[in-house]
């Protein structure tokens, strides 16, 4: 009994001393932007902390999806390893590196998932001043539910009330649908504010306007000019799932491989569809459509098929990802001539078949997830970019 209590002890004191040191070090970083919402927030926290860095605000920058880094004031970025799955309690590390460096602030995207431990990295480890929700979208709907309104409650669970919340006009009609009963400072960002159609040129690869205008209205309200918060965006590297082109050729005709993994919501795909004008950009070439498949995701893969084979209309759809059963199941009820089943398949040869079906200039629009052989595929078109 004695040896059960005094292994009860050492655990309460070991826990409390870690909330204590926690704390000082949170204590360390004495701004703190918590980044969530269903798309675009690995981009709005790189670009919160370009433009607070060229404000002059000392600024880390933490990124957790298509693939996790650490970024710098600088610019320099590493790669956050773990040991294992991904777990919240990564953010403690995170944090407690970040207050070693006596930066100003940190900008930290949300990586849980499960509505209740988005709540507890928000509330009990991050504890931000600033709160931002990028967008409210039909995302993981197995865990954060079916309905845009549970998924804007799981979010708004997220925000600290004591801390500035800022959402798009867009994202304002589901919160108020779901109930939302106000916060105590919320900002509600009309993109058009900024005029920003001249200046997305300016940037690398290509970013959403809502994004851009969410980043810029937290650098104004900390005090960092519009000119020098979108001079230091601009400058921003983009995070590894921002949406590129990639140009290169084979056998005397040009393939544009579009990088859209990162978009892996029917939703998200029609937006850059529209936006972008890709029906005009694949019209008159052969169209294929590259979808990282995740087998333990069959509802959201029917989802992805039913939208992209009555909307896009391609001429091949490529299933690409990890080998499983639940795939194989779906696809084999498909009887159309133009789907080919290449999970479990390396990128090179995804490639090799994907230029084994070039016969014109082509487009392919590769979407649903980025992890794995996702990346992969966009190093493969990024050295044949090079090599053209």
């Amino acid at each position: 009994m004695i040896i059960i209590f005094s292994s009860l002890f050492l655990l309460i004191f070991a826990g409390a001393v870690e909330l204590m040191m926690h704390r000082y070090h949170l204590r360390k970083v004495p701004l703190r932007i918590h980044v969530n919402g269903s798309r675009g927030k690995s981009s709005i926290t790189r670009l919160i902390a370009a433009g607070l860095n060229a404000g002059g605000i000392s600024t880390f920058a933490k990124t957790t999806g298509s693939a996790t880094r650490l970024i710098h004031p600088d610019g320099a970025e590493d790669a956050v390893r773990r040991n294992g799955m991904a777990n919240i309690s990564e953010q403690i590390r995170i944090i407690k590196n970040i207050s070693r460096h006596h930066a100003d602030a940190a900008v930290i995207e949300c990586m849980a998932i499960r509505p209740y431990l988005q709540k507890v990295e928000a509330a009990q480890i991050v504890q931000p001043h600033i709160s931002v929700i990028s967008n409210i979208r039909s995302d993981h709907v197995d865990v954060m539910g079916e309905k845009l309104t549970d998924i804007a409650r799981s979010m708004l669970a997220a925000a600290p009330k004591k801390s500035e919340l800022f959402i798009t006009r867009e994202t304002w009609p589901i919160l108020h649908e779901s109930g939302f009963q106000g916060h105590e400072h919320l900002h509600i960002i009309e993109q058009d504010k900024y005029n920003l159609r001249d200046h997305l040129h300016d940037f690398s690869y290509y970013e959403h306007e809502e994004n851009i205008a969410l980043a810029l209205a937290v650098c104004e309200y900390l005090g960092v000019s519009f000119r020098d918060a979108l001079g230091g965006m601009k400058k921003a590297g983009p995070d590894v799932g921002a949406l590129r082109f990639l140009q290169t050729r084979h056998n005397g005709h040009t393939i544009q491989f579009i990088n859209a993994f990162a978009a892996n919501d029917p939703e998200s795909i029609e937006k850059i569809w529209e936006q972008m004008g890709l029906a005009d950009i694949a019209k008159d070439r052969l169209l294929i459509v590259l979808f990282n498949a995740r087998p333990d995701r069959l509802l959201r893969t029917r989802h992805f098929f039913q939208f992209i084979t009555n909307k896009l209309f391609p001429d091949h759809f490529i299933f690409i990802g990890d080998f499983g059963a639940p795939i194989e199941h779906f696809l084999k009820n498909e009887k159309q001539d133009n789907i080919l089943d290449m999970t479990g398949m390396s990128a090179d040869k995804i490639g090799k078949e994907i230029k084994s079906l070039i016969n014109r200039d082509a487009v392919v629009f590769a979407c649903g997830n980025i992890v794995g052989v996702g990346l992969q595929m966009v190093n493969y078109f990024e050295r044949a970019a090079e090599d053209s």
